[in-house]
């Protein structure tokens, strides 16, 4: 019996403006984003272990 399943996962990505209408994509985070981060990816978590199917997820 074949089985499938789901591996869950996101890319946390950061935007900074250059200029009036440029910006640039990248990976780093400053001091004062690393709360905002947190909250994110607290908020991602209980998203994906409230809406899951736990039998077909893997960690």
């Amino acid at each position: 019996m074949e089985r499938k399943y789901h591996i869950r996962q996101f890319l946390l990505k950061g935007l900074i403006k250059i200029k009036d209408d440029e910006w640039k994509q990248t990976n780093s985070l400053r001091i004062t984003d690393i709360p905002k981060a947190v909250l994110v990816l607290t908020k991602a978590y209980e998203y994906l272990a409230l809406n899951s199917e736990e039998e077909e997820d893997i960690y």
